[in-house]
This record gives structure tokens, sequence and C-alpha cells, in this order.
């Protein structure tokens, strides 16, 4: 009797819920708070749920759900969620597992693995792994691992968390196929995975992941995963990241990573950073440098905060003074003599106290040889001589004129005093020779190397008036005077320069070359460093030399690994002392590896030794190393070292050099065979088609007819090597050259990428064979321009 009416109850309160009044399903849902557990009315809950609108309502239904879920995951009736969830449907199903707390999941995963196993929809399948995949027995994982070749991607992707999660090691020998897969949610768990595997490894992956010119998404998914790795080891890597990038919202993201990680070195990096770029940039760099500080602040992991600032500051100060100092050295080392301009910017920076300071604190750097510093000694000397012949002319001039003027007359200046007068300006001056400088610049035979300067001192003024004049200049044959006028349009028309900045890099004169690529590492810091990297390993000394002098121009932690590889493969492509002043003017933790690196490989090994020691004296002045972290840092910069030289002899299946060789990745080029059978076709084929089939006098193609009837066309990559008009010369990695026109047939050329097109960079063409010429090459008609990352 009583079972008959709980049973006419439960069917009373079913017909409620079904009810449109709320009032009357609210009344039904307050009795069932009452009633014991059933399987029937649970089920019946979970069907409706979904579709309950009102607020009341649903809050009531959420802790009923609760209460009996509780029942169902007792140790007193270990069966009941089993029962209950096999006869759901698929939507109770996920709204079962979705309603799951913590204690819940960890009590029932052992019966986990049987309930994937019976279960057919992918979408619970997939939910059933990542709701109870933190606690999956571990004996299951071989089962789970047969989920990563599923057709759905839902449920691959879940296996994959799931043994990330519980297993990562079970991942080893399927990590390469993981890491290069097309889907970034994919990639992403398989680096998480590989991060406690091979962490230095897991960061190599990030980094390229992040750093190449990929989708928004693919580098806000590595952003995410960032958090996964230990933080000493991707701060290179963000730095780098925010070096590179300009969106905003991503500077921001990895902004918080740096202020969520206290460092006493990030303020340093980013200091740099934000001293060379553009006006919005810097903004954004600077305030994620001021949340980088007072996070150190609140942290309390420095013993005097204030202290530090005050070294802060004083290095910031003394930062433009050393790069002074390096450009002058590298002046010094390639030339015996400076020219006019050159030694009016010196004067004009040795007037100020700070920079003669910290002229006298470099020459001091183990790295300075004797002579260097002799011929440095020297030209302070004739600075200060030629500073008091200037104030002897002067003084004359007033005498001469009986005024008392408190500016100078650069309309009545002769050429040699104007230029000096010239060089000598700063921003302070403005109000007082804003009007002359502008007068002057109107006079029509002025000679190029005072416009030149001129031009100069109108940038540092900030007077746009002269875009005009810089625009006339632009191809001048005086290479100072054009130098000049690329600088002044980079900061005032930049637009317009970008258009040239191939033609530039192409130049044979290294000061515009040098000049191109300091304009482009502020616009594209990625072709930028290619460029860069082709002339540091060029095989003529003066392109090294010249790739030396424009290492200024770029932040040290993103040229520092560049840098060192080259100091290592090539011993004589780059000076060493001059290397070592950089090294001495940018110290971090992170360089002592790279001069550790360096001594173990160079025959110079006491002059890096003392580089590196003066370093880390530096570090430790400063509180960015602790003197506890000075006992260890020997040990563990081997401990590393021998790390990094295991895997390179012998490089794992999953390392980024191994999977991202790049001759090896490029598809569908017909013309690099796997077999000597099919590459001995190959060769008798060219023969036969160059020597019978192409008419040589004419050079005319029998493939030519059928570019239009969607022939075969192919991808080749490698480094562009030279621009011209109608075609570029494009050098793979094996030396295979090929010959590209760029007035495509097929579709219209895309002048917009043309642009970026320039001697170093590395690109990937889509081309369509025509013939091999008499030096070799492959001459084809191109198709469509694909980047692809630098080498």
């Amino acid at each position: 009797m009583k079972i008959f009416s709980l049973r006419m109850e439960t069917d009373e309160i079913l017909i409620n819920l079904e009810s449109q009044r709320q009032s009357d399903r609210l009344i039904a849902l307050q009795r069932l708070e009452k009633i014991e557990f059933s399987e029937t009315i649970f089920h019946e809950l979970l069907s409706r749920f979904p579709g309950e609108n009102d607020l009341e309502c649903r809050r009531i239904y959420s802790a009923i759900l609760k209460k009996w879920e509780k029942f169902c995951f007792s140790e007193k009736a270990p069966k009941s969620f089993e029962n209950i969830f096999s006869k759901g449907s698929r939507e109770e199903k996920l709204l079962f597992l979705a309603c799951m707390d913590e204690k819940s999941a960890k009590h029932i995963a052992a019966e986990s693995p049987r309930l994937l196993s019976f279960e057919k929809e992918p979408d619970v399948q997939a939910s059933i792994m990542r709701t109870l995949g933190k606690y999956w027995p571990e004996n299951d994982i071989p089962n789970v691992l047969k989920l990563l070749n599923d057709r759905l991607f839902s449920v691959r992707s879940a296996a994959l968390e799931l043994i990330v999660e519980r297993s990562p090691i079970s991942l080893k020998n399927l990590l390469p196929h993981l890491l290069t897969a097309s889907e970034t949610k994919i990639r992403i768990p398989a680096i998480r995975g590989l991060a406690s595997i091979d962490p230095s490894e897991a960061v190599l992956h990030l980094d390229r992941l992040l750093n190449s010119a990929g989708m928004a998404s693919d580098k806000q998914a590595a952003l995410q995963c960032s958090v996964f790795l230990p933080f000493n080891l991707m701060k290179p890597v963000l730095l780098k990241f925010i070096a590179i990038e300009n969106d905003p919202e991503f500077l921001k993201n990895a902004g918080a990573l740096i202020i969520s990680n206290p460092d006493p070195e990030i303020p340093y990096q980013l200091w740099e950073m934000a001293e060379n770029a553009s006006e919005i940039r810097s903004q954004a760099l600077k305030d994620i440098l001021r949340a980088a500080c007072k996070s150190l602040e609140v942290s309390q992991i420095l013993p005097d905060f204030h202290d530090y600032m005050k070294k802060l500051k004083e290095w910031v100060e003394k930062r433009e003074a050393r790069n002074f100092f390096l450009k002058t050295i590298q002046i010094l080392e390639t030339r015996s003599s400076l020219s006019q301009e050159e030694a009016a910017k010196i004067r004009k920076a040795l007037n100020m106290p700070l920079i003669r300071e910290v002229f006298q604190q470099c020459l001091e750097w183990p790295s300075i040889n004797s002579e260097l510093r002799c011929k440095i000694l020297q030209i302070i000397e004739e600075c200060e001589l030629q500073n008091k012949t200037l104030a002897d002319t002067e003084s004359k001039s007033k005498t001469d004129n009986k005024t008392e003027s408190k500016s100078i007359n650069l309309l009545e200046l002769e050429n040699r005093y104007l230029i000096i007068s010239l060089a000598s300006m700063q921003i302070k001056d403005k109000p007082l020779y804003e009007e002359q400088l502008r007068q002057l610049l109107k006079k029509r035979e002025l000679p190029s190397e005072v416009t030149s300067i001129a031009l100069e001192v109108g940038l540092t003024f900030r007077m746009k008036d002269f875009c005009e004049i810089a625009r006339k200049h632009l191809f001048s044959k005086d290479t100072m005077l054009q130098a000049s006028a690329m600088e002044y349009l980079a900061f005032f028309d930049i637009d317009e320069l970008v258009t040239y900045i191939g033609k530039f890099l192409a130049s044979e004169t290294p000061r515009i070359q040098a000049t191109a690529l300091k304009i482009l590492q502020k616009t594209d810091l990625e072709r930028a460093l290619s460029f860069l990297s082709l002339l540091l390993r060029n095989k003529n000394s003066d392109k090294r030399a010249l790739g030396l002098q424009c290492l200024i121009f770029f932040e040290f932690p993103i040229i520092v690994n560049l840098l060192t590889d080259i100091l290592i493969e090539t011993p004589l492509a780059v000076n060493l002392e001059t290397a070592l002043c950089f090294f001495q003017a940018n110290p971090s933790i992170e360089n002592l590896y790279y001069l550790y690196k360096l001594e173990q490989v160079r025959k110079e090994k006491s002059e890096i030794r003392k580089t590196r020691l003066a370093n880390q004296s530096f570090l430790l002045q400063t509180g960015v190393l602790k003197e506890i972290e000075l006992k260890f840092l020997e040990s563990e910069l081997e401990k590393k070292y021998k790390a990094q030289e295991k895997k390179k002899e012998s490089p794992p299946e999953y390392s980024v050099k191994k999977l991202y060789n790049f001759p090896t990745r490029i598809a569908d080029r017909s013309y690099l065979f796997k077999n000597f059978q099919i590459v001995f076709f190959a060769f008798c084929t060219i023969f036969f088609l160059k020597f019978f089939i192409f008419n040589q006098s004419e050079k005319k193609s029998m493939l030519s007819e059928n570019i239009e009837n969607n022939s075969k066309t192919f991808i080749v990559s490698g480094i562009v090597t030279k621009i011209e008009s109608l075609f570029c010369i494009l050098t793979e990695s094996d030396g295979k050259e090929h010959k590209i026109f760029l007035n495509s047939r097929k579709k219209k050329y895309q002048i917009s990428k043309v642009n970026y097109l320039i001697p170093g960079i590395t690109a990937s063409f889509e081309i369509f064979p025509q013939w091999i010429d008499e030096k070799q090459r492959l001459l084809s008609n191109y198709i469509d321009l694909k980047w692809i990352e630098d080498l």
C-alpha cells in the first residue's frame, strides 16, 4: 500500500513538472526534495533540467541532482552510477558528466574504462575521458592510446589530453607525428606531454609556434601552454616573442606571464626592447616594465628594492652611451681614420660628462685590447682639441660682430664649421635653430655632406618639413646623404620607404645596406634577422664585417644565439673581441651559458672567461644574481652544456631539428627522389629533354602551353639570393638554384607580397617548371608565393 501511494505521488509530481505554470513546477520540485532516491525520477530530472528556463526552478533542480548524485557515487551503492549512466540518453549522460564534482570523479574512476568501452556516442566518449581522465587507471592507458587514431577529432583530442595527464611517457614514440599535426589542438597537448619528458625540447617547439608567422589562434594556444613549463626555460622565448610581436593583445598576454613570475633580470631586458621599439610598442612595453617592477617589489625577493631601482636607473642612463661606445669601436676596427661627420658626432657625444664617464669605464673591459684602447684615447684628445678650436672660432665671430648673441648664425658659417655645429646639436637646441635649419635646407647649392647632417638634425628636432627634400635624395649618389634621407623618411613616411627596402638591401654600398637593415628591424624583425644571418655567414669578409656592425641595431637577447653559433661554427667570420664587447655591454644570466659554451670550444678561453666573470660580477652587484646561486652556477652551466652536446650529437626523433629539417619537409618536389633508381631515371629524363626535345636557340618550353590546364606545379623553398624586376633567384639548402619569373601567367601577380621579397629572406614558392638553362638552373613561372618560417 505504501509503495502504491509513493508511486501515485511520484506520478503526480512528474505531471506537475510538465506544467506551464512556474508555481506548479516549483511546488513539485519542493516535494521531490523530501522523497528518497529513485533512478526513475533521477532520469526524469536529468531529461527535464536542460529545458527549464526559470532560475528558481533550475536552482532546486541542481540541488536535487547534486544530492542524489552523492548517493550514486557512495560506497553503499557502487553500481548505481553505472546503472543510471548506461540507461541515460546522450543528453542525460553529457549533463550528468558536466555536473560531476572532483570527489565523485575520483570515486568512480576505476569503472571509467568499462563506461568508455560500452559507449557509442563520440561526444560522450570525449566527455568521459575529459571528466574522469585525471584519475584514469594507468593499466588502461594502452586502450586509450588506440583512440589517438580515431576518425573523429574530438575523441582523438580527449584521448591525447588524458594520456598527457596520466602517462605522458607513453607518447614518446608517437610524438614526432603528434608534434607535426595540422591541428593546433593536437600539437599543444603533445608539447605539454613532451614537457614532462624533455622540457628544453618542449620550449623549442613552443618557440617555433610562438615566433613563426602562424595564425593568431596558434600563438594564443602557445602562450596558454607556456604556464606548464618552468619559467626560467620559457623566459628567453617569451622575451623574444615580446620583442617581435606587434599585436597589443598578445603583448598584454605575454606580459601577464612575465609579470606573474617576478625576475630581477626582466626590467633590464624590457627597457632595451622599449628603447628601440616604435612609439606604440614602446608604450606597451613600458607598461609591462612598470608592472614587472611593481611585481618585484610586492614579491619581496630582493633584499633592497629601492637600491635595485637605483641601479636599474643608472644602467638605463648609461645604456645609450655603451651603445655609442660599441659603434665607435666597430668603426675603429674596420677603418684607420674617421670621416668628418663621424668625428663631429663623437665630439658631440664626448661633450656630455656621462658619455665620457662610460667611455672610461668601457675601456676597462677585458675584451678591449691595448691597440684599440690607444685609438679611443687618441680620439678623445683630438675631440677636445677640436672643441677648443671651435670655441675660439665662435668667440672670434662674436668679437668681430660686437654682439653677445646666444646662438650661432648657421647661414654665415663655413661648411666645415657648419658640419661641426650641426653635429653637436641636441633636442634642447630646437627653439634656437629650428628656423635657421629651415632656411638652410632651402638653399639650392648646399653641399651633400651639409644636407645629410642637416636632415639628421631635422630628425632630432622632429621637424616634418623636409620630407620632399628627403625623397629627392633617396637615391642620391652620395651614400651619406642617401642614408640620412632613408632614416628621415623611416620616421616620417615609413610606408613609402618600405616599398624600396628590398632594393636598398640589395645595394652594393655597405652603409645603405646597414641603414636599410636598421629600418627593416623596426618594421619586420623576423626578416631583418634572416638578412643579418645571411650577412654574418657570408663567405665575403666585407659582408661579415657589415653584419657585425649591424648587430647594434638589434636587442641582444634576440641575436645572442645566432652570434654564438657563428662564433663556434665559423671562428674567423666574426671578430671575437668585438663580439665579447656585446656580451659585456648586455650582461644577463642567460648570456653566461653562451659565454661558457664559447669557452669550451674556442682557443681564446682566458679572454672569454674574463668576460664571463665580469658579467657575473655585474649581475651580483645589481641583485640579478644571488651569492647562493653563484656557488652552484659553474656546475649548472657544465651540466647544461653536456646535455646540449649529447642531444646535438644524437637528436631525438621528436626534436625540432629532426622534425623540421628543411629539405625533408618540402612536398611535391619531383626532382628530389628517395632511391637511386628514381634518381637515375630522373637524370636520364632531364638529359633527354635538354638535348633532344628543347630547342636551345629559342629556349622554348614544351610545357608552357599546358599551364592553363591545371598542369603539375611544385613547391620549392630556400633563400632568395637575388631580385630583379622580372625574376628572382632562389637557392635551396643543397645549393640548387631556381630562376623564377615573377610575371605569373596563371593569375595576377600579387604586388603586396613582392614588396617583402628581399635578399636573404627564406621563402616558399609554388612554381611551374619551364626549362633548365646553361647554368643548370631550373627556370620556372611563378604561380604563388607562400612564406614559411626562417631557417
